[in-house]
């Protein structure tokens, strides 16, 4: 069953792009929404994506190709996404499917953010 709090809040820091999904993501709206976000920050032309999954405590099949989807999508249009902030129960999922090597994690949105300015100075 669909939870109808499940909201999508989109910001911006410097120059990165960052989704902060709260609720369940599974099949329904909520999978459709979250889709619409990346679709959005590509067509946009942003370069740095973070998704910080804090307040997302479930994420369904269904959640789980948007996910990877969304990823795949991302990075052919040139954008780099990474996850923040992983609840225990969907950093489980992420190790038992094997996409802990496909997608980058990082336990804060500090950590993440860091790290994709590190990359863009490029080594010293």
């Amino acid at each position: 069953m669909e939870l109808p709090n499940f909201r999508v809040v989109r910001r911006t820091q410097d120059d990165l792009q960052i989704l902060e999904p709260s609720g369940r993501v599974t099949l329904g709206q909520s999978a459709r929404d979250l889709k619409q976000c990346f679709d959005s920050v590509a067509a946009e032309g942003h370069r740095n994506l973070i998704v910080n999954m804090a307040n997302v405590a479930y994420v369904d099949s269904a959640g789980l190709g948007t996910l990877i989807t969304g990823l795949n999508s991302l990075r052919k249009s040139g954008v780099n996404l990474v996850l923040s902030n992983l609840q225990p129960r969907v950093a489980q999922l992420l190790e038992l499917t094997n996409l802990t090597g496909v997608v980058e994690t990082f336990p804060t949105e500090e950590a993440a953010v860091e790290s994709m300015k590190l990359s863009k100075s490029g080594p010293l």
